[in-house]
């Protein structure tokens, strides 16, 4: 495997992450319930100056990442088996949103739809978002029930295409960096068959449900598993014969099938279609036997896998997903609940991933930065009340500076004024000892959006610097454990950090936020699920004294000795207060002139015989 810097720098960081939670008290990041489980860290940098004379360095943390180019991809995936026109105004309401994010801002957005049936379509190409009318209604009508043309219609529900056809399009744009790249499913969660790239697959099933005909449909599926009664409306509900039943045991036993069966009662749905009466494969499953149903995987059992599979590919490529379900089903809520937990969501609604996907994070997140200190080196925060906030779009658009105004003792606000009397941002200083306990809480009290960069600046002063010669620290500017121009891991024990830990406590835009809390780091408490910034390091170099012999004080400069050969510029200027040379300066002088008064004599009389 070839070693790259982005893989020394994983580990880098990542080793200093545990490596801060353990020193600081801090807690990793928790994931959410299930094997399968990821959660993203959000868009965020911490960037130094390198020490200058006076031994400072200015600090810069930044919401989203500093380095982050404001480019984003939303692929929309609608299951037309349930979208509704509700759903269409949801999506308005998002798109008028987005425009209005995106009015002050030169950041790029590119949106696509796709809708599944039986299998997937391309309703609108991975475009560029330019918040038109025109263009917001187009895409509205995407989300239309009806949009597919009839031709290109495939009865039944096929998650996996639809998540496999978002896979490609994502995949495929490479100018985005994959934490701005959105999946959204919007679905009921019911999906009963599977197969992608076209392909369309189903498992068939004949028994006392189907009237002995050859059924892929998904009432059989929920007779057979949950022994639903159909007429009485208790449709796909797992709980309504087993009060215990849980999905995680489900999830099991699925894998456990599908892993046994292999491909064995797969069959091609479009030769068999929905009902193949009598005429149906050679291997399909029964309510009896070696093929019993109940021992199976079902069409439905086989395409929640496939489509789960696939969710679980677009989340470990870094891309953010949401499952928000539409449907009111007890086993879609379970599925759709599961694949949320894939990407580390709670349940999601339309309005919830809508705020994901304008704001980084929402009002009351906060970071907490301990300042830097170790075993021989001490940084203070300098100047408090001169720290700045900037507000800046990408790719060179416009900037706000906001000059920090003291509310109260080491407490600062920036930005406007909001209706509740506080200000957008607000930073509470703690000194402490000016050592382990020194630190700050940058409070955002506003959402803060994806499509701008929020960056605090604020200038640290190393306070015992070394006085013996040489090279102290290492050059990591960027804090992303490499040190600057090389592919070497910088070595903690020669580091000079700008900070100790610095940790990033979210809070969606929605309200949601974790209420445990971790031990102090400074005074400072951090949530549980604190994401943690890089850390950056700085160097200085102490010259050694110049040991070039100087000259005693009143002793005269001895004259050099050349060789005969030697060129040496030697001025002819008597030195002030030196008088040995004196007479010969005068005869020099007349002479000169004794000579050039000669010359001319002899031109004018050459001139007079001619």
């Amino acid at each position: 495997m070839k070693i790259t810097k982005n893989i020394i720098q994983r580990l880098i960081v990542g080793t200093l992450v545990i490596l801060t939670t353990f020193a600081f008290g801090l807690t990793s990041v928790s994931f959410a319930s299930g094997s399968d489980a990821i959660q993203w860290d959000h868009s965020k940098s911490k960037t130094a100056t390198n020490l200058d004379s006076q031994y400072t360095s200015n600090v810069t943390l930044s919401l989203p990442s500093k380095e982050e180019k404001l480019s984003s991809d939303i692929v929309f995936i609608m299951d037309k088996s349930s979208c509704k026109a509700e759903t269409a105004d949801k999506m308005g309401e998002l798109l008028t949103q987005l425009q209005t994010a995106l009015k002050n801002s030169d950041a790029t957005v590119k949106i696509a739809m796709i809708a599944f049936d039986g299998t997937d379509h391309t309703l609108y190409p991975l475009t560029k978002y330019n918040g038109s009318n025109p263009q917001i209604e187009t895409i509205k009508k995407c989300a239309d029930q009806n949009s597919i043309p009839t031709p290109e219609k495939v009865s039944g529900t096929n998650m996996q295409a639809g998540l496999d056809r978002a896979k490609r399009i994502l995949n495929g744009d490479s100018s985005v960096s994959a934490n701005r790249k959105y999946v959204v499913l919007v679905s009921d969660g019911l999906t009963r068959l599977f197969g992608t790239n076209g392909q369309v697959k189903d498992i068939y099933y004949k028994g006392q449900y189907s009237y002995n005909h050859f059924y892929g449909m998904i009432d059989e599926w929920d007779q057979v598993r949950f022994g639903a009664n159909i007429p009485k409306g208790d449709n796909y509900d797992p709980y309504c014969n087993n009060p215990n039943w849980t999905w995680g045991a489900y999830w099991s036993q699925v894998q456990k099938w599908v892993a046994a069966d292999g491909d064995k009662y797969v069959s091609d749905f479009l030769k068999y279609g929905n009902d193949a009466g009598s005429n149906g494969p050679d291997h399909y499953l029964t309510d009896t036997g070696v093929d019993a149903a109940s021992d199976h995987a079902m069409a439905v059992d086989r395409a929640v896998y496939e489509a789960y599979n696939a969710y679980s590919d677009l989340v470990k490529k870094g891309y953010r997903c949401y499952a928000v379900n539409i449907g009111t089903s007890r086993f879609g809520q379970a599925f759709m609940g599961a694949l949320n937990g894939i990407s580390g969501n709670q349940a999601v609604s339309f309005d919830q991933m809508k705020d994901n996907i304008l704001y980084v994070v929402g009002a009351g997140s906060s970071i907490t930065d301990k300042i830097g200190c170790g075993a021989d080196y001490n940084f203070d925060l300098k100047d408090p009340d001169k720290m700045v906030i900037t507000i800046d779009q990408s790719n060179g658009g416009g900037t706000q500076t906001y000059k920090a105004v003291k509310i109260g003792e080491n407490h600062y606000g920036f930005g406007p004024k909001l209706d509740n009397g506080k200000y957008s941002y607000e930073v509470t200083y703690t000194p402490g000892d000016k050592k382990e306990q020194e630190h700050f809480v940058w409070t955002m009290n506003v959402n803060v959006s994806n499509f701008s960069h929020v960056s605090l600046t604020y200038t640290v002063k190393l306070m015992n610097p070394k006085s013996a010669p040489g090279t102290y620290g290492q050059l990591d500017l960027n804090g992303d454990g490499i040190i600057d121009g090389t592919q070497t891991p910088v070595d903690p024990q020669k580091a000079l950090y700008t900070n100790v830990a610095a940790g990033l406590s979210p809070v969606s835009s929605t309200g949601a936020h974790v209420t445990a809390f971790a031990k102090p780091i400074g005074g400072g408490t951090i949530d549980r699920d604190v994401e943690l910034f890089g850390k950056p390091s700085v160097t200085y170099t102490v010259k050694a004294p110049d040991t070039k012999p100087q000259k005693p004080s009143g002793e005269k400069q001895a004259r050099p000795q050349t060789s005969k050969n030697a060129s040496a510029k030697v001025s002819t200027k008597p030195k002030t207060g030196d008088n040995s040379n004196a007479a010969l300066y005068a005869l020099i002088m007349a002479g000169g002139a004794a000579a050039l008064a000669v010359s001319l004599r002899l031109r004018k009389k050459a001139k007079s015989h001619e």
